[in-house]
C-alpha cells in the first residue's frame, strides 16, 4: 500500500519579498548568497523579487518601486547594505530581514542573526509569523540638509580612519582586515579636539576615539559599546581620551571582549542626541563614509521592524 508523502509546511506561503543584494559583498559572494537564500525562501512558499544594481541610487529607486508590491524587504550584504535596507524600510514602512554576506556583519551580530546564510534564512522564516521586533535607528542630519540613518555605530575619530583604511582593501577578510588597518594607521593619527553638544549641553573634548553606538560592536566584532542595546531608546557615546599609541594598540584588542571600558581613558555615556559641531575626519556610519562634521544625530526609538 502506497502512503502519500507528508506535505512539507510552507510558512511563507504567498509572502512577497523584495531581496536587495549587494553584488560585491563578502568578496563578491553577495549574489551567490542571495541565490541560496532565494531557493530556501521559495521552498518555504515566498514569492521573491531579486533587486541588484552597482549604483545604490539606482537600487534605491528599484526598492521603492518594489515596496508597493511587497510584504517585506530582505538585504543580502554587509552592514552598509543593512543601512541601505533600513533606509528603504523606513521610507516604505515595511519590515526588514537580514541575510549577512559582508565583512563585518555587526548589525546581524547585534540582532542575533546567524552569520551563516542558511541559518539566517531559517531565522527569518521563524521570525515571520511572530512579526519580528522593533529596534531603534539613529538619524543623522548632514551638512546641506541630507538625512541618513544607521543601525550599528557612527565612528568619528581614529575608529573612522581605521574604517576608511579597511574599506580600501579586499584582503584580508573579516575582523583581520580591521586589525591590519589599526596597525597601518596608528603611527600617523593625532588626538582631535571636538566641540560637542550632548543632550543640550555644550562641551569641548580632546579624544582619539569618538563613537556613537546603537549596537554593541563594529569592525567585525569589536565590542566598542558592550552594554549598548538596539531597542533601549538610547545611543552609547564612547570616547577615549588622548593616550599613547602603544596604549591605543593595546586597548583595541581589549575591545573585542568589551574590556576596554574599564580603562580610565574610556568614557561611556547613554545619550539621546549628539551634535558634533567641529572636529574629526569624515565620519563612518555602519562602515560607510557619510560626512565630515558638523552633523546632528538623534535616536528614533522603535522606528524599524526587523524580522529577527
Amino acid at each position: 500500500m502506497n502512503h502519500p508523502r507528508p506535505v512539507k509546511p510552507r510558512p511563507l506561503e504567498g509572502v512577497r519579498l523584495a531581496i536587495l543584494v549587494n553584488p560585491s559583498a563578502g568578496s563578491r559572494q553577495g549574489m551567490l548568497r542571495a541565490a541560496c537564500a532565494v531557493a530556501l525562501l521559495q521552498e518555504a512558499g515566498a514569492r521573491t523579487t531579486v533587486l541588484s544594481a552597482a549604483e545604490l541610487s539606482v537600487l534605491a529607486g528599484m526598492a521603492d518601486d518594489a515596496a508597493a508590491a511587497s510584504d517585506a524587504l530582505v538585504t543580502v550584504g554587509g552592514d552598509g547594505m543593512v543601512q541601505f535596507g533600513a533606509e528603504a524600510a523606513l521610507r516604505s514602512g515595511l519590515p526588514l530581514g537580514i541575510i549577512p554576506a559582508g565583512t563585518g556583519n555587526d548589525a546581524a551580530r547585534a540582532l542575533g542573526v546567524p552569520r551563516r546564510g542558511e541559518a539566517a534564512v531559517h531565522r527569518f522564516i521563524e521570525a515571520w509569523p511572530r512579526g519580528g521586533r522593533m529596534i531603534d535607528v539613529a538619524r543623522a542630519e548632514l551638512p546641506g540638509g541630507e538625512v541618513r540613518h544607521f543601525v550599528t555605530a557612527l565612528a568619528c575619530g581614529f575608529d573612522a580612519v581605521v574604517n576608511r583604511q579597511a574599506n580600501s582593501w579586499r584582503w584580508p577578510r573579516g575582523t583581520l582586515r580591521y586589525v591590519a588597518a589599526i596597525f597601518r594607521r596608528i603611527g600617523r593619527f593625532q588626538p582631535v579636539h571636538y566641540r560637542l553638544v550632548v543632550d543640550g549641553r555644550a562641551e569641548d573634548l580632546d579624544a582619539v576615539i569618538l563613537t556613537l553606538a546603537n549596537g554593541s560592536s563594529f569592525g567585525g566584532g569589536l565590542r566598542i559599546a558592550p552594554a549598548a542595546r538596539p531597542d533601549d531608546g538610547l545611543l552609547d557615546l564612547v570616547t577615549v581620551s588622548p593616550i599613547s599609541r602603544l596604549l591605543l594598540v593595546l586597548i583595541f584588542p581589549l575591545a573585542f571582549f568589551g574590556l576596554h571600558v574599564h580603562h580610565p581613558a574610556v568614557r561611556v555615556r547613554r545619550v539621546r542626541e549628539l551634535i558634533l559641531e567641529q572636529g574629526g575626519p569624515v565620519c563612518h556610519a555602519d562602515g560607510e563614509a557619510i560626512a565630515a562634521p558638523p552633523l546632528k544625530v538623534t535616536v528614533r526609538p522603535g522606528a524599524l521592524r526587523v524580522l529577527a
